[in-house]
């Protein structure tokens, strides 16, 4: 583990106090206890915790250490214990040690403040009794006498650190100075100590400065066997306190909205469901498209914007958020009905869009559910299912409430397998590019083709392109994948006899790549293949995400003698003027549109005038989805140039392509 946020340092590195994180090795220690004890960081880091004790308790702190990194010890533990400095001299600390957990590890936290001077004047007290007013008088520790009532009858030198005179204060009641929320605690403590006399009682309370501000004390507390008055020494803790609630915050809050972090949402979920007789919807929410705000507004104002309305809406619900910007929200509720007037609400809300310094944006949104004790009653599971359903709305596009169902886990757990079984299809010779002929219609002779990729999984069998390509986008494998294709396909239609061309389809993903073009040429100048038959496929909404960019791609690949096709043309949102001055030589005509052409007047109307502008423009027109020849005859009346589909021939692997251009150009002669 390594502490890499620079804030999170920053903070750690500005309190006063001695911070040291260790697991079997200390990963981090501030620059506070460096100081002090004369050691260089890389002195300490690496280092076991027990090297820096001296001999006789070092087997001790072994123990206790390995057992709390072992998750075998979690008590809160405070006491004072020697470190070693550099120079060997030997120093106390009063230390605060916890067992955290981080990324399912234990690893142990100390907070510690130098007593050194107060220990040795302890000792000297213990040596010479005589020195006692010396001590008094120069003790850091406020050392208090008072009575069952609490009347303060001495305060030593020290209470001037509070702001008092030390003889003003005596005579007055010391509940007087302590704060509200813990007057209480003190009194009991105080009971305790007349009870028991001869024994000393810890307790940590806040007291009135002179200057109105509280300061955080530690006091021992004792009442001995032969007095009728308590003995208090108070130590300023203040900085300890600090410190605590800092480390506080940054393991448990979210550091940009201040809500709890994912570890303490479960802590705060877990007690929510404790008995509860109604319904817990757990949600997991994230803004899809916050990087499109993120340039304009910062992060932090979107968020807490965010955070704002999910509040406003889901009153009664605790919320939390994770590092990765997902929202988590759990309330009860009578009935599910209630709950869909909170979505409708919220849903609501988000259309209209969100006011962020006078202007307004429209977040997209994804939002999985689970649902106690429905679909669990464990909280870690309910969060888990919560995600999964979070995963497959991400999976179905913007805007997706999902729930989650076994069917929903289902297609998780196939969806982690791909994940897992996709890098290697290559290496293990599962992906096989297939190819479907492109016909021109003027003489039904194959021209080309278009690369299709199959995979046939050794575990999974046979998984549909629709399944894994979302999914090798998402985790870049994309990238091999086409490679793979370009390859392939360049290597397979040199072995054919004739002049034909090869069209592969590329993602918005690899478009955008900045070698999208050498990733081509350089597999076009290996094997001094034609790049005038080489087609670049690009969806319409690839080409409209950002037109400007595309015109200058668009214009690269013409200077190097590419074809360009528009894919999926009359599906998206094209501008005519964008279309113009992209100079495409193909426009192919998305087969929803081609299949109802035979008997929807509607449907052949628009395949006409997508043809005509394709004419319009010098470019060709393909229709993709013949599947009749009643089709194929209409697509013929209105001129179109190219088309594929099953009436020729579906997608079928390179051996089989030599024996297909045999029997269409026979059926062509017939």
């Amino acid at each position: 583990m390594k502490l890499t946020d620079l804030a999170v340092k920053e903070i750690l590195e500005t309190i006063p106090a001695i911070i040291i994180l260790y697991g079997e090795e200390i990963v981090y220690v501030n620059r506070y206890a460096l100081e002090l004890t004369g050691y260089k960081e890389e002195e300490i880091i690496g280092k076991a915790i027990w090297d820096f004790c001296p001999i006789h308790c070092k087997d001790e702190i072994k123990e206790r250490v390995l057992k709390r990194i072992k998750g075998q010890f979690f008590e809160e533990t405070t006491e004072i214990v020697p470190f070693k400095k550099k120079n060997g001299d030997v120093i106390y600390l009063k230390s605060t040690c916890k067992t955290i957990e981080v990324n399912d590890k234990h690893y142990g936290l100390i907070l510690a403040i130098d007593i050194t001077t107060q220990v040795k004047l302890e000792e000297k007290l213990k040596q010479n009794i005589n020195e006692l007013s010396l001590i008094f008088r120069y003790s850091p520790d406020i050392i208090v006498k008072l009575n069952k009532d609490g009347i303060i009858l001495f305060k030593s030198y020290a209470a001037k650190k509070l702001g008092y005179n030390p003889r003003d204060v005596i005579g007055k009641n010391i509940f007087d100075y302590i704060h509200p929320e813990d007057k209480e605690k003190f009194k009991n403590i105080l009971n305790l100590s007349f009870k028991n006399r001869g024994k000393t009682y810890k307790v940590e309370y806040r007291v009135l400065k002179a200057d109105k501000s509280w300061a955080w004390l530690e006091g021992n507390l004792v009442v001995p066997k032969e007095r009728e008055e308590a003995f208090l020494v108070e130590r300023d803790i203040t900085d300890k306190k600090i410190a605590e609630e800092n480390i506080f915050k940054l393991v448990y809050y979210d550091p940009l909205t201040n809500l709890p972090n994912k570890i303490l949402f479960l802590e705060n979920l877990k007690r929510l469901i404790e008995g509860v007789s109604g319904k817990v919807p757990v949600i997991v929410f994230k803004i899809s498209n916050i990087d499109d705000f993120k340039a304009i507004y910062p992060e932090d104002l979107i968020l807490n914007k965010i955070k704002n309305v999910l509040q406003k809406v889901f009153k009664n619900f605790i919320v939390g958020k994770t590092l990765t910007n997902e929202f988590l929200l759990a309330g009860i509720t009578k009935n599910l009905r209630q709950f869909d007037v909170l979505l409708d609400r919220f849903n609501k809300k988000i259309s209209e869009g969100l006011k962020i310094s006078g202007s307004v944006i429209f977040p997209a949104f994804n939002m999985g559910i689970s649902l106690y004790p429905k679909t669990s009653k464990d909280p870690q599971e309910l969060l888990n299912q919560a995600f999964i359903a979070f995963y497959e709305s991400v999976r179905k596009g913007k805007n997706q409430i999902v729930w989650y169902s076994e069917e929903v886990q289902d297609k998780f757990e196939r969806n982690e397998k791909i994940i897992k079984l996709l890098p290697n299809s290559i290496k293990n010779k599962e992906l096989k590019v297939f190819y479907q002929p492109i016909v021109s219609l003027k003489d039904r002779k194959i021209i080309g083709f278009e690369t299709l990729i199959r995979w046939f999984s050794k575990e999974l069998g046979y998984v549909p392109p629709g399944e894994f390509i979302p999914i090798a986008e998402e985790t870049d494998f994309i990238k091999s994948i086409t490679e793979f294709v370009i390859k392939s396909s360049i290597k397979d239609i040199l072995k054919l006899d004739g002049e034909y061309f090869v069209s592969v389809n590329f993602s918005s993903k690899e478009f955008e790549d900045q070698n999208f073009i050498n990733n081509i040429l350089k597999y076009i100048n290996k094997y001094n293949f034609p790049s005038k038959n080489f087609v670049v496929e690009i969806t319409e909404r690839t080409a409209m995400k950002n037109p400007d960019y595309t015109k200058e791609i668009i214009q690269e690949l013409k200077r190097n003698n590419f074809k360009i096709a528009i894919d999926d043309f009359g599906t998206g949102y094209s501008n005519m003027n964008y279309l113009i001055e992209f100079d495409v030589d193909k426009v192919k005509i998305d087969k929803d549109f081609v299949v109802e052409i035979a008997r929807s007047t509607k449907h052949l109307n628009v395949v006409k005038l997508i043809i005509e502008i394709s004419h319009e423009i010098n470019a060709l027109s393909l229709a993709e989805g013949i599947e009749t020849k009643e089709i194929l005859d209409k697509l013929i009346q209105l001129n179109c140039d190219e088309g594929q589909g099953y009436l020729f021939s579906p997608p079928l692997p390179f051996d089989e392509i030599k024996n297909l251009i045999g029997d269409i150009n026979e059926r062509r002669k017939d």
